[in-house]
C-alpha cells in the first residue's frame, strides 16, 4: 500500500470514505443560511477533530454552516469524530476554507445479529461490519474493541464499504432509537412485489413510500422496522445522491476501490470514477491502484455523473494498536498537516492534522490538550523508522478489569520464557492462552514457530504493566495493512533485551 506521507514538506510527515455513509441532503446545497453562496468545493471523509470541524485533515470554519444528521437539521455539537460527512462549501477572502453545510448519515442502525470475535466482525441488518485499528468507539462502549459487542445490542456504525460490501467502521456507538436504518444502492427492484434489495437486505415498501423516485442503481436511505427479517420501510429517502455535487467544480472523496476495471475505472460504493492520461497519482505508483485499495480521489463529475479524477492518493491503513501512558509531547512547527508528536511505550507516533483525537467520554480535544501521564489508546502504520498515528483516544478509566486489545509486529518471541513485546508492551502467556494463525487454532509450539517478526492481535488483561494474553492471533496480510514492518529502534531492542528477564 501506498503511504500518507508528502515529501514535498521535505522530511516531514504531511498531513477516508465515500458519500454513502455520509449524510447528503437532498436538494440543500444551498449556501451559507440559504444565501445562495455558490459551493466551490466539497468534501467527503472522517471527522477528525473540531474547533470548527476537521475533514481529510483540512480545518473548515463552521461558524455560520447548516447541519444536518439523518437528512434533518441539527447542530455541530451532534457531530462526532469518526463520523463520515460531507462538506459542501468554499473558501473566503482571507483564503480560510469555509463550510456552508455539514451532513451527515450513519451506514447502518440497527440490532447486532451475530459476532465474529475471531475475525473481528459483526452483522447488522445483515451487513458485515469489520472492526478497524483505528474505529473510534464512544466513550459508553467499554472495552473499546469487539469484547464490547454482544447480541442484542443496538449500534450505529459509520464507515466505506469495501469491495466485498463489508463496512469498514469508522465509528461505532450504542443507539437507542426506535428504528431500523441503511444505506445502500436499489437492486432487484419489484415493483409489482413492491421490494427490493439494499446491499442484500430485503426490503419491503408500500404505495405511499414510493412517490416515483425509486429507481434500480439509486443511492437510497432506508428507514423502518425489522419483520422476520424483512426491512420494512417507513421511509425512503435519497438525500445520499451524489449527483446533487454535479455543479461544484472540486470534489475531494476518501474511500475504497470497487470493481476496478482494466482500465482503471473504478467505483467507490455508488460513484463512479474515471482515471485518464492526466490523473496525477501519489503515495505509490498507480500500479498499486486494486480492488480494496484506501484512496482519496480529487476531481469533478462530468456530464455523464462520473467522477474524472484529476488526482488519486493512495493512503496507507493502521494495522498497529497500543495502550499505555503518554511520555512526553512534542508540538512541531512549520510542516504543513503536521502537528507534533507523542511518545508512548518509548516509540514516537507523529500526529498530523488527520490523526483522529478524542477524548474520555467524547470530550472534543485537539493536539494541545495531551498531556504527559495520559492514558491513550494509539493506533498508527509505519513510515520507514518513524510511526504515524492515525487515531488517539485518551481515557484515564482504569483498565485493570477491562479486556485490552493491542495489535502490531511481535519481537523477541520466546516459547520458553512464554512471552513476546509488542512495541515495549511485554506480552505474557499462560497455560489458558489460546492461540489461532489466520482463523486456525493452533497451538503454543506452532505460535511460537511463526511468531517472531509475525503481525499478531492480542486480547488479555493487563497486570503489573505487563498484558496478560487469552488469545493470541497471527494475521494474514491483507488489503487493509501495511505491506510490511519496520523493526523496533535500535536503543528500543537494546531496552528490551535488557528488560526480558525483569
Amino acid at each position: 500500500m501506498g503511504k500518507r506521507i508528502d515529501w514535498r514538506w521535505l522530511f516531514g510527515i504531511a498531513c477516508a470514505a465515500f458519500l454513502g455513509s455520509c449524510g447528503g441532503g437532498g436538494g440543500h446545497y444551498a449556501g451559507i443560511d440559504g444565501s445562495g453562496a455558490k459551493p466551490e468545493l466539497s468534501v467527503v471523509g472522517p471527522i477528525n477533530g473540531f474547533g470548527s470541524v476537521i475533514v481529510n485533515g483540512v480545518r473548515y470554519n463552521t461558524d455560520n454552516a447548516r447541519v444536518l444528521v439523518r437528512g434533518e437539521p441539527a447542530d455541530e455539537i451532534d457531530l462526532n469524530v469518526g463520523d463520515y460527512v460531507t462538506v459542501v462549501g468554499g473558501t473566503n477572502a482571507d483564503g480560510e476554507s469555509i463550510a456552508y453545510e455539514v451532513h451527515y448519515q450513519p451506514r447502518v442502525t440497527g440490532e447486532v445479529e451475530t459476532v465474529d470475535v475471531e475475525r473481528n466482525r459483526f452483522s447488522v441488518l445483515g451487513q458485515t461490519v469489520q472492526l478497524l485499528a483505528d474505529t473510534v468507539y464512544s466513550s459508553e462502549v467499554m472495552p473499546r474493541n469487539i469484547r464490547a459487542i454482544l447480541p442484542g445490542q443496538r449500534v450505529s456504525v459509520s464507515g466505506p464499504l469495501d469491495a466485498d460490501n463489508i463496512i469498514q467502521a469508522t465509528r461505532l456507538e450504542y443507539d437507542d432509537s426506535s428504528f431500523v436504518e441503511l444505506v445502500g444502492q436499489i437492486t432487484k427492484l419489484d415493483t409489482f412485489a413492491r421490494t427490493f434489495l439494499l446491499n442484500g437486505q430485503t426490503v419491503s415498501y408500500s404505495p405511499s413510500v414510493d412517490n416515483g423516485s425509486l429507481e434500480e442503481g439509486r443511492l437510497a436511505v432506508v428507514r423502518g422496522v425489522l419483520i422476520d427479517g424483512v426491512l420494512v420501510a417507513d421511509n425512503v429517502d435519497f438525500h445520499q445522491d451524489y449527483r446533487q455535487l454535479r455543479h461544484i467544480p472540486s470534489i475531494e472523496l476518501s474511500g475504497i476501490v470497487q470493481r476496478l476495471d482494466f482500465n482503471g475505472g473504478f467505483f467507490m460504493d455508488s460513484i463512479p470514477v474515471q482515471v485518464t492520461a492526466e490523473t496525477r497519482f501519489s503515495g505509490a505508483e498507480s500500479a498499486s491502484l486494486m480492488n480494496n485499495a484506501k484512496v482519496k480521489v480529487v476531481g469533478a463529475l462530468n456530464d455523464a455523473d462520473v467522477l474524472v479524477a484529476q488526482d488519486i492518493e493512495i493512503l496507507s491503513s493502521p494495522r498497529a494498536k497500543i495502550y499505555g501512558a503518554i511520555q512526553e509531547v512534542y508540538p512541531i512547527w512549520g510542516f504543513y498537516g503536521l502537528l507534533g508528536k507523542i511518545k508512548v511505550q518509548d516509540q514516537e507516533f507523529m500526529v498530523q492534522t488527520d490523526t483522529r483525537l478524542t477524548g474520555e467520554y467524547d470530550r472534543r480535544i485537539n493536539f494541545w490538550d495531551l498531556r504527559a501521564g495520559d492514558q491513550v489508546y494509539v493506533s498508527s502504520y509505519p513510515f520507514g523508522e518513524v510511526m504515524v498515528a492515525t487515531s488517539i483516544a485518551v481515557d484515564n478509566r482504569d483498565v485493570e478489569a477491562v479486556v485490552l486489545e493491542m495489535q502490531g509486529v511481535a519481537y523477541f518471541a520466546s516459547e520458553p520464557m512464554g512471552a513476546f513485546f509488542i512495541f515495549n508492551t511485554k506480552v505474557q502467556v499462560t497455560p489458558e492462552t489460546t492461540y489461532s494463525r489466520f482463523d486456525t487454532p493452533v497451538g503454543v509450539s506452532e505460535f511460537f514457530s511463526v511468531a517472531n517478526n509475525a503481525y499478531v492481535r492480542v486480547r488479555g488483561y493487563v497486570e503489573y504493566g505487563v498484558l496478560r494474553a487469552e488469545h493470541v492471533q497471527v494475521f494474514p496480510p491483507d488489503h487493509t495493512s501495511p505491506a510490511w514492518y519496520p523493526p523496533p529502534p535500535q536503543d528500543l531492542q537494546q531496552k528490551l533485551k535488557s528488560d526480558w528477564r525483569h
